[in-house]
């Protein structure tokens, strides 16, 4: 469920110890931007408006360090952050991630009724030809799985 500025507000309030930093990743620039000065004024929160790829991390010491990518909304750049990836580039990789998510479950459901399809109605062509999609699509799923193994933790 969504919940307005006031919601929202009401939710920050409830923290009994509040977060040192909150980031705020959804909803359209303005909004977002209007919103974190609203809790910086009235939740003395530092929020933070993410805009496009950075990264941030908590370091052992407990403070936050991170910052903006080039053309992206946030908090001042910091030393620690590699800015290396051009940002609309990743905006673009986030795109097609997200397309692609969007699409996943219909395209699962299709292709096994049209396994199904093949199997029933005997059509051998379909049926190796959908086999070996879902075996490629299987071997790179596998190379995303090991290639992402630990950078997520």
């Amino acid at each position: 469920a969504h919940a307005d500025r006031d919601g929202l507000l009401d939710w920050v309030r409830g923290f009994d110890t509040p977060p040192s930093a909150l980031f705020l990743v959804h909803g359209e620039a303005e909004s977002k931007q209007a919103f974190a000065e609203t809790l910086r004024a009235e939740a003395n929160l530092d929020a933070i408006v993410i805009g496009g790829y950075c990264t941030y991390t908590y370091e052992p010491d407990g403070k936050l360090r991170g910052g903006k990518a080039a053309g992206s909304m946030g908090a001042p750049q910091s030393e620690s952050v590699r800015n290396d990836i051009d940002p609309e580039e990743a905006e673009r990789l986030l795109a097609k991630l997200r397309g692609i998510e969007d699409n996943m479950d219909g395209l699962i459901y299709r292709a096994r009724l049209a396994a199904v399809k093949a199997v029933d109605g005997g059509d051998a062509e379909s049926y190796t030809a959908l086999k070996n999609i879902v075996a490629s699509l299987e071997s790179d799923t596998s190379k995303l799985a090991g290639s992402l193994a630990g950078r997520n933790e």
